[in-house]
Formats: structure tokens, sequence, C-alpha cells
């Protein structure tokens, strides 16, 4: 949807730095003066913090990085979406597109509702 200029939560990520690099050149004037960058994250270190934040909000949630695995949108619809937090959180489409598969795709979404990119 962002591609239209909906405004949403989900920032599009990729496995792969050609495909980062494709799209981050793909409109890209060599004219301008503008800048280009391709970001990288931390997948590891990203949820570590996430689990964190939620560990230090709830002393029942007992989750990792590890044992999420098979349940990180299930915990992001009833914890991390209900109550808002403001973190960062990572997610994969259950069904792959061609498209998405090509890509390598996944999404970085914010857990705060209000914040929109």
């Amino acid at each position: 949807m962002q591609h239209y200029g909906v405004p949403t939560r989900l920032l599009d990520f990729t496995e792969s730095p050609f495909v980062a690099l494709y799209f981050s050149l793909e409109a890209f004037n060599l004219n301008s003066k503008d800048d280009l960058a391709v970001f990288a994250i931390d997948y590891r270190a990203l949820m570590d913090q996430s689990i964190s934040v939620l560990i230090a909000k709830d002393s029942a949630f007992r989750e990792t990085r590890q044992t999420l695995y098979d349940k990180q949108d299930k915990v992001f619809d009833e914890i991390v979406d209900r109550f808002s937090y403001d973190i960062a959180w990572t997610a994969e489409p259950k069904q792959l597109n061609a498209r998405l598969d090509r890509q390598a795709g996944s999404f970085l979404v914010s857990g705060n509702r209000g914040m929109r990119i």
C-alpha cells in the first residue's frame, strides 16, 4: 500500500543486498544531488530488544526469539498490537506470492498503532 501513497506501519525489507540495491537505484536520478542509502538491520538484535521491552512491561511474558518462531504473528496480534507497544517487530507473510518469494521479502512493523510511515 505504501507504493500507492497510503500510510502504513509496514516497511518492506529483503534478505538480499542485490534486491535492496535494485530498488534503491530503480528510480534514482544520477543527475540529482540526492543521497542514496541502503539500510541493514540486525534481525536477532532487533527481536531480542523488542522481547526485552515486552518482558519489562509484562513479567509473565516468557518468550524468546527461539520460542517465537512459529507464533510470532500470534504474539504480535495478541500482545504487541493489542497494547500498541512502541517496539519494532519483524513479520513474514504466511503465504508468499511469486514476487515476495523472488524478492526474499519481509516486513518491519511498528507495534505503535499511531506510527505511520
